[in-house]
């Protein structure tokens, strides 16, 4: 029989026959079957949108506007917690009065046509929304407690965004206090603002919109040149609107916009001159000291984007050739793109962030293994701008080195160089742009490893005195000091190192002379304990590997694995919470003695395609002469 599912059950039934007892032992009992419907329901319903329509056993009459609708109360009830507290309750009766067999109910502050689709819904399950009918349809049915068709309407105008409707979804969403539906509006806003301001939309914003939108990091496609374009146009569209000069402005990033753009399109404008003028001075002085900009620091000086990466920088190749490449990937692999190229390849160089500015510091632009090819220059990447740009050079050549950075200060320590290996420290300051001696180390040190914790510097293994050492030295830049702290349980050199949380992380390296042997263990040291710790060991052993913590994790990235005596492509992730390493994906070449930032990319930096997931991408190479 169509559309009855038989389930079987067994009957207590176990009369005897002939007035004689059963035998309980050999009787076998009968079986019942059960049936449900699956189209009762269905039917029911419709049988009583039959009913309500040729107006038989309607018991309820609801009002909206003068307009009146027949229905059954039980069918009500039993789809809106509203109207069923409102017959069961005495107080629902002061807009009730009865009318023959049928209670009367108006239900005041809805529409007419916003109560015929939620009634019509409740009897046949349909619901038609266009953009014209959302609003009485959401006043309705937010008023009865209807949730189904709330739901339905959420995903209606998430649907129907637009940059022609955009900003009237965020006034329904406020209105109705749909919080996902005015979280996508938004979204779409910040990725499609650039069309937005070519429209007269954009003017039906309110003040707290404006806010909204111009504290966003999640703008795309436009410059703060044109977010100043949009809100000065939004000042000018209304009088009363001037009262929110400052508030606005104060959300621009001035100092990010470039000083010509500056003079021609926002001197001029009246009233940056006579109410913002301070924001103009704000970004003519941060544009003055371009030395300094790290340290001139303000809300308006940030980059307006949440996305960072983490930015693999130069190495050498398996055939010596020196990289300048710069390319930025996340944790998954799933997003990677080229930053502008240095103006020469480099290795055995260094690479620290200070307020998001990216600083490369010495290295080689020809790979040597003693050194002597070393230099002192030292660039800065600019992601605000996407340009690079010299500052003064160390008085050292450095190769094989360290660099950290404390206080919004560069330590270079140890390296070597032509003259040998160096046991010199020197300090760059941002004001004046110069490079100081400070406290050294006592004996020549190179190829050893730096992190940063506690306001200390920590330095640890390298090569000196003709071997390689597990040696763990601190370095208070507040008092140019250094003191010995437990060292590791490994001697190493060529190893990687960084801090994360309370702890500092070392793994990998070598620690041969005659023979290499490329060190699997990995350890943490606790400053607090001064203490190292054996964890999970490295999978893939070398030296040389850039390292960095990003995301929430240990990455590890290319090296020299001197048991396969090869440069190695691949990203090792270590996670300390799990105590696990994975591999994540590979460098779409083999690539040693590269170095690891991260840096907050703007979105208006055009992307070129770079990594994917464990394969490779040819790049341009060798790089091209700077």
């Amino acid at each position: 029989m169509a559309g009855l599912i038989p389930q079987r059950s067994v009957s207590g039934n176990v009369a005897g026959s002939l007035g004689r007892r059963p035998d309980f032992q050999t009787f076998k009992p009968f079986l019942s079957q059960s049936f449900k419907s699956n189209s009762h329901n269905n039917a029911v319903v419709s049988g009583l949108n039959d009913l309500r329509e040729d107006k038989i056993l309607c018991d309820v009459t609801l009002i909206a506007q003068e307009q009146p609708f027949l229905a059954h109360k039980n069918v009500l009830a039993s789809c809106s917690p509203y109207l069923r507290n409102l017959f069961n309750s005495e107080d629902g009766f002061k807009n009730e009065h009865e009318v023959g067999d049928s209670v009367v109910v108006e239900i005041r502050g809805v529409s007419a046509d916003g109560l015929r689709h939620v009634i019509n819904f409740l009897y046949t399950s349909e619901l038609q929304l266009s953009m014209r009918n959302v609003h009485c349809v959401l006043s309705a049915a937010g008023h009865m407690q209807i949730k189904p068709i709330l739901n339905f309407c959420k995903t209606f105008l998430v649907g129907e965004i637009s940059v022609y409707n955009c900003v009237d979804i965020i006034h329904i969403a406020d209105k109705y206090t749909l919080a996902g539906v005015e979280d996508k509006a938004y979204s779409f806003i910040a990725e499609h603002l650039n069309e937005l301001v070519k429209t007269e939309e954009i003017q039906k914003l309110t003040i707290n919109n404006m806010s909204l939108l111009l504290d966003s990091y999640s703008l795309k496609n436009v410059s703060e040149l044109e977010l100043f374009e949009a809100a000065r146009q939004w000042l000018l569209y209304k009088t009363e609107r001037y009262q929110h000069v400052r508030t606005l402005m104060e959300k621009i990033h001035f100092p990010l916009i470039p000083p010509r753009d500056l003079l021609r399109y926002v001197n001029f404008v009246e009233f940056m001159r006579v109410e913002c003028n301070y924001l103009l001075l704000e970004a003519s002085n941060y544009h003055m000291l371009p030395h300094s900009q790290p340290i001139l620091q303000s809300v308006r000086t940030q980059v307006r984007s949440n996305d960072t990466r983490m930015v693999i920088i130069g190495g050498v190749d398996p055939h010596d050739r020196v990289s300048n490449q710069l390319f930025a990937i996340n944790s998954d692999m799933s997003k990677s793109e080229f930053l502008p190229p240095m103006h020469e390849g480099l290795c055995s160089h260094c690479a620290c962030v200070m307020n998001n500015f990216l600083y490369v510091v010495g290295g080689q632009n020809m790979f040597d293994e003693r050194g002597t090819t070393a230099v002192n220059s030292v660039i800065r990447y600019d992601p605000r701008f996407n340009i690079w740009m010299r500052i003064a050079s160390m008085n050292d050549k450095r190769a094989g080195f360290t660099v950290s950075v404390v206080d919004n200060r560069m330590y270079a320590l140890g390296g070597v160089n032509a003259a040998g290996r160096m046991s010199s420290m020197e300090c760059y300051s941002l004001e004046d742009d110069r490079w100081r001696y400070v406290a050294s180390v006592q004996t020549g040190l190179c190829d050893h490893a730096q992190s940063v914790h506690g306001n200390l510097i920590y330095i640890s293994g390298g090569f000196k005195e003709g071997r390689f050492n597990n040696q763990l030295l601190a370095y208070s830049p507040r008092h140019d000091t250094w003191h010995e702290r437990t060292p590791m349980h490994f001697a190493r050199g060529w190893h990687a190192m960084v801090a994360f949380g309370d702890s500092i992380f070392v793994t990998g390296g070598n620690a041969g002379l005659n023979k290499r042997v490329d060190i699997h263990e990995t350890e943490i040291y606790s400053a607090m304990s001064d203490q190292w710790t054996l964890v999970a060991p490295l999978p893939l052993p070398h030296s040389e590997g850039g390292c960095a913590y990003y995301d929430g994790k240990i990455f590890v990235v290319g090296g020299y694995s001197w048991t396969q005596q090869k440069c190695l492509s691949t990203i090792q992730s270590y996670d300390p919470n799990k105590d696990q390493w994975e591999n994540p994906g590979n460098l779409p070449i083999e690539l040693s003695g590269v170095r690891l930032a991260n840096l907050t990319i703007p979105y208006t930096v055009s992307p070129r395609s770079g990594l994917t997931q464990g394969s490779h991408v040819p790049l341009s190479w060798p790089p091209k002469p700077g």
